[in-house]
């Protein structure tokens, strides 16, 4: 075969080529992503900017890796995976074992003695999973971090569940410089304190009995005047109603 006739032949076979893989691309299912879905974890305002720029993209030129990295260095997400379906970018992920600390200014993620900042409008999301210990003062003492750490820790290692409670707050007491959480059970019209962290790995069982309480006098929680417990180590005390 002369020269002259392997050009123009080997140029027609990438015309072929190109246009072989032109229609072998347009036959490709695109997976244009149009909605984001958690079906195992609420959404945070964190996640959602990881995860919005996936919108009106293709699912197979996503960069999944540096994605699932991101997502993963939120402190309360572990096992994080990705998959498509109709349209929707679906993310799997679980739950890290932790406990929320809200300051005036700051948001922290307690978990395994570690405490990292979070952005304050992830605890809205948040608040539904883990329990929160809010801080309403300004700076805190040594001695004031050292007792809300060992509050979170037993949080943490004491998981409670926190659908009864709408928020559990932190407060030293002027009057006789004693520290001590409010834990608010406003469905089951009281409140708890706890002056001792390490009674905290009792509060899910002092919930139960509360309820129990509760629900052998129907009406208390609408009718009765709130009512106030301590919550000691050793033992559950109801101090008023």
């Amino acid at each position: 075969m002369r020269r002259s006739e392997v050009l123009p032949i080997a140029a027609s076979c990438s015309l072929l080529s190109l246009a072989l893989l032109f229609v072998v691309i347009k036959a490709l299912p695109l997976k244009i992503v149009d909605d984001i879905d958690t079906k195992t974890y609420s959404m945070t305002p964190s996640m959602f900017r990881i995860l919005s720029g996936a919108l009106g993209a293709s699912y197979s030129s996503l960069p999944e890796y540096r994605m699932l990295h991101d997502i993963e260095s939120l402190p309360y997400i572990r096992n994080a995976s990705f998959s498509y379906e109709a349209g929707t970018l679906l993310l799997n992920a679980e739950n890290a074992e932790g406990a929320i600390l809200v300051t005036p200014e700051n948001a922290y993620f307690q978990t395994d003695d570690i405490r990292t900042e979070i952005p304050l409008e992830d605890t809205a999301v948040l608040s539904q999973i883990y329990p929160v210990i809010g801080v309403t003062d300004g700076e805190l003492s040594e001695e004031e971090w050292a007792f809300l750490e060992s509050a979170l820790n037993e949080l943490v290692s004491a998981p409670c569940d926190v659908r009864l409670i709408s928020w559990i707050e932190y407060v030293n007491n002027i009057e006789d410089g004693l520290m001590e959480l409010r834990i608010a059970l406003p469905l089951l019209n009281t409140s708890i304190l706890v002056k001792d962290p390490s009674a905290l790995d009792r509060l899910d069982e002092s919930i139960g009995i509360i309820e129990e309480e509760n629900s052998s006098v129907p009406g208390r929680t609408v009718f009765s005047p709130s009512s106030l417990y301590e919550l000691h180590s050793d033992r559950l005390i109801r101090i008023k109603g």
